[in-house]
């Protein structure tokens, strides 16, 4: 057995774990698996990639970080230092993207109509957050919209340049994390409307578009 089998394998046992106890509620072992899934996830990517792209592990370490801090962040205010890491991860995707050269050769107009369709989108998702944010959260509130959506952005841009799978799991992967973030949200701002299963609709699309992240990053170099 080799050592990209291990970790795959690891990654996989240890997400569904997590996600079986996102489901049934079973609190301690969804803690401890949280802070694991993530590192998982960057030493599958370090083992499988053939040409590493070192600001992807970035990306996962700050995201683990992130996970960290979200475990004791019971309220709104108290999610700040985890926001701020998911924030630089985005913006460390984003990043990859944007000067890796995977955006070379787009049409500027092409370009032009995805950026302004995902800050609409952003504009869509603050203005639906806002009205239950506090209004010193709002600014910050705005600031992270935009930048989950330009990291979207990002990789749909990289798509229209050059679609291949690569750059398609980019764009999904990035679309996951905005649902992902976005339920989130949900949740902690408007906590009277109880989503049923909401931790286990946030953590599955969470795993998911790392994980098409990472992917999509890995087969655009490879592929």
């Amino acid at each position: 057995m080799t050592w990209k089998t291990v970790f795959i394998v690891l990654y996989a046992l240890v997400s569904c774990v997590h996600l079986l106890s996102c489901f049934f509620e079973w609190r301690a072992l969804r803690v401890v698996t949280k802070c694991i899934v993530m590192p998982l996830l960057c030493a599958v990517y370090i083992v499988c990639s053939e040409e590493l792209i070192w600001a992807v592990p970035a990306a996962l370490g700050l995201s683990a970080i992130g996970d960290f801090a979200l475990l004791f962040a019971d309220k709104p205010a108290h999610m700040v230092p985890g926001i701020a890491s998911f924030a630089l991860a985005h913006l460390t995707y984003a990043g990859i993207t944007a000067f890796g050269g995977y955006m070379a050769g787009v049409q500027w107009w092409l370009a032009l109509l995805i950026v302004l369709a995902f800050l609409a989108l952003a504009a869509f998702i603050w203005s639906c957050a806002a009205r239950h944010m506090e209004v010193r959260m709002r600014v910050a509130g705005a600031l992270y919209a935009l930048v989950i959506c330009g990291m979207a952005a990002c990789q749909t841009i990289a798509f229209a340049a050059a679609p291949s799978l690569g750059t398609l799991l980019l764009v999904l992967g990035a679309l996951a994390f905005v649902v992902s973030d976005s339920t989130l949200a949900r949740i902690v701002l408007i906590p009277e409307k109880r989503l049923p299963k909401g931790t286990f609709a946030v953590m599955s699309t969470y795993i998911l578009a790392q994980t098409l992240l990472v992917c999509g990053y890995q087969m655009a170099v490879t592929v």
